[in-house]
Formats: structure tokens, C-alpha cells, sequence
């Protein structure tokens, strides 16, 4: 190899100009893609965490939700447990106010027909019947959420069972409607303990 012998810097030339080649087509192929990848995995995840927050906003929402019709089922279990403590009288009207009322329904008025009579297949237990009476809105704007509370009654108030559910005229305004249901209350005898 002569001093003045320019090969060995040719081919380290060569030797450099094919790394630098090689390595901006490993760029273009492998590198330049990943990094479009990232930058459009960055993108798509900000998207995410956008609809993620409004899933957590909707989560805690309907857990607020939850959470407030929840006090309506224990105030009405609360009643429930109060209610096997004495006469029907006293504590029937208050139940059923405090399941139609939140809905925005008044109860006219909730009065016994006739006595209460034994129940023969539980002992210490009696039946009675009784006639409640709700007036429906004016143009029937309350007669969907009604219908409603009047189909989860027995579900809610398992002692309750309805007899019958009608559709009349109210007797003191004949151009107003009201629904009328006959009932059948399973209630512990006077002086007994459940």
C-alpha cells in the first residue's frame, strides 16, 4: 500500500456512503413508520381518554342517580318493617304516599271496606281490604307514571295485593278521571308480634 494510494479512502467512502444508504433505508422502512405509528397511537389514545372521561362523567351520574332512588327504597323498607307494628289504618296511607309521591302523585284518600277477617294459612295474620283512590291529572298527563307505580306496587310492598284497578269519573267532578284499586292488606292480628 503506497502513501499516496488513494483506494483505502475511496472504499472507506464507499464503505460509509453504503452504511449511510443502508441506514436511511432502514430509516424509511423501519423508523419513519413507527414513528407515524406513535405519533397516531398519540392521537388516537387523546381521543380515547376524551370519551373515557365523558364514560366516567356518565358513570358517576347514574351512580348519583343510584344513589338518590335508593333513599326512596329505604324509607320505603323502613316503612315496611313499621308497618307490621299495628293497625293498617295508621300506617297503610303514609306506604302507599311514599310510593306515589315521588312520582309526583297524590293519593286522595285510602279507606277500609269493611273488616278484616283471618287468614287461614297464616296464623296470627289477617286480611282486609281496602280502596285507594288517585285522581288523574287534567288531559291524563299523569297517567303513564300512574299505570307504572300501580304495576310495581305488589313488588315493592309484598303484603299488598291488588284486587282490583279501575277507571272512573271522579263523583265530586264528573269531567275528571281517577284510577280506583281494590286491595287485599296481609297485616299481623292486633296484640301479635310477626
Amino acid at each position: 500500500m503506497k502513501s499516496g494510494d488513494s483506494r483505502p479512502r475511496f472504499y472507506f467512502a464507499v464503505a460509509i456512503g453504503l452504511a449511510l444508504a443502508v441506514g436511511a433505508g432502514f430509516r424509511a422502512r423501519a423508523i419513519a413508520p413507527l414513528v407515524r405509528s406513535e405519533a397516531e397511537a398519540r392521537a388516537s389514545t387523546g381521543g380515547l381518554k376524551g370519551r373515557l372521561n365523558g364514560a366516567r362523567k356518565t358513570i358517576g351520574e347514574i351512580r348519583a342517580r343510584e344513589k338518590e332512588e335508593g333513599r326512596a327504597p329505604s324509607e320505603l323498607d323502613r316503612m315496611e318493617r313499621a308497618a307490621t307494628m299495628g293497625s293498617p289504618a295508621v300506617w297503610l296511607p303514609s306506604l302507599l304516599k311514599a310510593h306515589f309521591n315521588p312520582l309526583g302523585i297524590a293519593i286522595s284518600s285510602v279507606d277500609a271496606k269493611g273488616t278484616a277477617r283471618d287468614d287461614r294459612n297464616i296464623p296470627d295474620y289477617e286480611r282486609g281490604r281496602w280502596n285507594v283512590r288517585i285522581p288523574i291529572d287534567a288531559g291524563g298527563r299523569n297517567i303513564a307514571s300512574l299505570l307504572l307505580a300501580v304495576a310495581e306496587l305488589e313488588g315493592r310492598l309484598p303484603f299488598v295485593r291488588i284486587l282490583d284497578v279501575s277507571i272512573t269519573p271522579d263523583s265530586e267532578n264528573p269531567a275528571q278521571r281517577r284510577v280506583v284499586m281494590d286491595l287485599d292488606i296481609l297485616s299481623p292480628k292486633a296484640g301479635t308480634a310477626p
